[in-house]
């Protein structure tokens, strides 16, 4: 006779939490570095939100959100956003795209989503703990 499966304990933001966090991602960022503090809080939150909530959140969050992937260089998230649709102000025209680790908030701007897809593929070249990691894992770390 098979036994039943245990149940993964399911845990979830209290409701004024999750409330808070959408309402900060919400907001517009003024600047490339709180988009990148947008991403951080929803990372945080989407590790303890329950599955509904995760689908809420995700639902607030991702404008603009183009593509998230997993790069094979290192097995984290890197996500494209549209920064026009996202409402990130670049502070240069030309950066139509931001390529954001998911993992350790680092980010680059470019002007095109193919140039975006080619930076989401490699993101130790613009993700220093990415890099970091992958040297580490190499065992060909300076220092």
């Amino acid at each position: 006779m098979m036994q039943p499966r245990a149940r993964e304990a399911v845990t979830a933001l209290p409701p004024d939490t999750l409330e808070k966090v959408r309402a900060v991602l919400r907001l517009t960022p003024a600047h490339w570095s709180e988009c990148v503090g947008q991403v951080a809080l929803l990372d945080a939150a989407l590790r303890r939100a329950s599955p509904a909530q995760r689908r809420a959140l995700r639902r607030t969050a991702l404008r603009g959100l183009v593509q998230e992937r997993v790069a094979r260089e290192t097995g984290l998230s890197v996500a494209i956003y549209h920064n026009a649709e996202a409402g990130i102000d670049a502070g240069e025209p030309s950066l139509a795209f931001f390529v954001v680790c998911v993992e350790h908030g680092f980010c680059v701007g470019v002007e095109t989503l193919s140039t975006a897809r080619t930076e989401a593929a490699g993101p130790t070249r613009w993700c220093e703990a990415c890099r970091d990691k992958v040297a580490e894992r190499r065992g060909d770390r300076c220092g």
